[in-house]
């Protein structure tokens, strides 16, 4: 699958939906991410350790967050898991943004990565 494709797949099965920055996160089911992870790679996250996927696109890809019964799944920039580097610009598009928000919202960072109810 390719990342179009997988990006449809999750939005067929997102059992909630939050839309902070105007980006997309949507939650699936454990078991309907389990079905497509042969197509992520485990990813060292600092902020989800032993959590965390990336899919295989070199700059636009999508990561997913192992949350217990469900999967966190978003689209990123940047994959410092093919090319270390890159977390320079990653940290600058897709966290440095979510600190601000949480920031101006005086709202916990990690909130902003709860799955809606």
């Amino acid at each position: 699958m390719d990342q179009k494709q997988l990006w449809n797949y999750f939005l067929e099965r997102k059992v909630s939906l939050s839309t902070p920055l105007n980006r997309k996160q949507v939650w699936v089911k454990r078991e309907d991410f389990e079905v497509v992870k042969i197509y992520f790679m485990k990813d060292f996250n600092i902020l989800h350790p032993d959590r965390s996927f990336r899919s295989h696109g070199y700059f636009l890809h999508i990561q997913c967050v192992d949350q217990g019964e469900y999967v966190l799944v978003h689209r990123d920039m940047a994959n410092h898991a093919r090319f270390f580097p890159l977390i320079v610009l990653h940290f600058l598009l897709d966290v440095l943004p979510y600190m601000l928000l949480a920031w101006w919202k005086r709202v916990s960072f990690y909130s902003l990565f709860t799955r809606p109810q």
